[in-house]
């Protein structure tokens, strides 16, 4: 286990009772060159400097609850909230929080609980809470007609629709993950989808059922048959309620020509309750990485104080290989004290992270470690003594076999 230093906390705002909810950078193409954002439990949106780790400018909200905070390009970033409106702040001009773009519509009264961003297609898609027992929605926005949504799937989840991802390379990918357990996945390529009949019918692609409401699910990349075919990522991972972790690959081809191809045998990896491979109290996030794999970080309770933990997700590599949860893990020390760690953002050598103290604590290390050389040798060692083992136990096979 290794651990990594924790610079001088930084206190978004001064109530003790504030809580932290969601953090972000503010810049995807150099995270360091611009603030980062967090979300307070009073409807706030602090920014800080990630260099200095010191405050720049808290402002209001005119959210009831900030349900979610993603950023969407450099220098603007996105949220909504239980009071049904989300909101499109640009932080290049004029003061923080003064330049906002109100996305507004029919369904403008459903508390909404997720959101996913993709600027590449100038679009945003929010998912609603299940309210009455009516109407569980995901609506799809154009930014440049922010008067409605151009899209609406309502039949494709009968609960709380709880995370949304958009695809990483295929921007009219849609992920969308509920509390009624299912995970779907959703083609918005066609362009003939916001006036059909049956939008929910025609953009649906695949369904897998994690068995247990989920919190968390998103595109995740290194698997074998991403690796195999040297496209798009088709693996999924996701995390229920109950901290049950699963991986799942999508069957369909994800190229244009291909999408609506007929679904083969779905493939699924159940690894359990994380708790159980980890010994932690609750699970943070899972937080894919570019290069392949993800990791997974999780919060820990303790009489003397808590603490953090980042575990390697990553598969073992070859067709008859697996998905793993590491061995080893890095530690960051102390935590959040006795509160619960609400959000982790992971970049080279440095980890920030949010809790219920109201506070932000920044997490230096070695480059590399998050997925890097480190953890690369581990997993190449690890890969090794499998091959050894796998030959070893052929040898032992044909040495004893009777003809």
């Amino acid at each position: 286990m290794r651990s990594l230093n924790s610079l001088p906390r930084y206190p978004v705002i001064s109530p003790p009772d504030v809580y932290l909810y969601h953090l972000c950078p503010t810049s995807l193409s150099d995270p360091f060159s611009s603030p980062f954002a967090a979300s307070t439990s009073s409807n706030q949106l602090a920014l800080f400097s990630p260099s200095t780790i010191q405050p720049i400018t808290t402002f209001p909200t005119p959210h009831t609850t900030i349900s979610a905070l993603t950023p969407y390009s450099d220098g603007i970033i996105t949220t909504c909230g239980t009071d049904g409106s989300t909101h499109i702040w640009d932080l290049r001009a004029g003061p923080a929080g003064s330049n906002v773009t109100t996305l507004t519509g029919p369904f403008g009264t459903e508390p909404l609980l997720s959101l996913a961003t993709s600027s590449s297609a100038n679009v945003i898609a929010t998912g609603s809470e299940l309210v009455n027992n009516q109407t569980a929605r995901i609506s799809i926005w154009d930014v440049r007609k922010p008067d409605a949504p151009i899209l609406s799937l309502s039949e494709s989840h009968n609960d709380d629709i709880t995370h949304l991802s958009f695809h990483p390379d295929s921007p009219t990918l849609l992920l969308s993950a509920s509390t009624d357990s299912l995970i779907n996945t959703y083609n918005l390529s066609s362009p003939t989808l916001p006036t059909a009949a049956e939008p929910d019918d025609e953009a649906l692609l695949q369904v897998f059922n994690h068995q247990s409401p989920v919190r968390i699910a998103n595109w995740i990349t290194g698997g074998y048959q991403s690796r195999k075919d040297k496209g798009p990522t088709r693996d999924i991972v996701a995390i229920s309620h109950d901290e049950n972790l699963a991986l799942y690959t999508l069957s369909s081809d994800l190229d244009s020509e291909d999408v609506d191809a007929p679904p083969k045998k779905k493939e699924e990896i159940r690894m359990g309750d994380v708790r159980t491979h980890t010994n932690c109290s609750y699970v943070v996030d899972v937080l894919p990485r570019s290069s392949g794999g993800a990791n997974i970080v999780t919060g820990n309770f303790e009489e003397s104080g808590g603490y953090v933990e980042i575990w390697d997700l990553a598969h073992t590599g070859g067709k008859k290989g697996s998905w793993e949860i590491g061995r080893e893990s890095i530690k960051l020390e102390g935590g959040h004290g006795g509160e619960i760690c609400r959000a982790a953002w992971i970049g080279e050598g440095v980890v920030f992270t949010a809790g219920e103290d109201g506070q932000v604590r920044v997490w230096k290390g070695e480059t590399g470690w998050q997925r890097g050389e480190n953890m690369e040798e581990d997993d190449e060692e690890r890969r090794k003594r499998e091959k050894r083992e796998r030959k070893e136990k052929k040898r032992e096979k044909e040495r004893f076999k009777p003809y």
